[in-house]
């Protein structure tokens, strides 16, 4: 299914409107993290137990002579 032009256009505007009035009220607007930031913390988490895995191969082959 195609937006038309009109509905983008309406999206956009009703965007702008939402932030004026979450400005205007004086609330803080966090923002979430970008998808490049998630994807360096997944990365992080990853080379973390990436690191745990020689400790776990050495009980492997202690265990059942893998």
């Amino acid at each position: 299914m195609r937006a038309r032009t009109g509905d983008m256009d309406r999206t956009l505007h009703w965007r702008i409107e939402r932030e004026e009035y979450i400005e205007d009220a004086g609330v803080e607007i966090i923002e979430e993290p970008s998808t490049e930031e998630m994807l360096i913390q997944f990365w992080e988490m990853a080379n973390e137990v990436v690191a745990m895995i020689p400790e776990t191969r050495e009980c492997g082959e202690e265990r059942y002579g893998v």
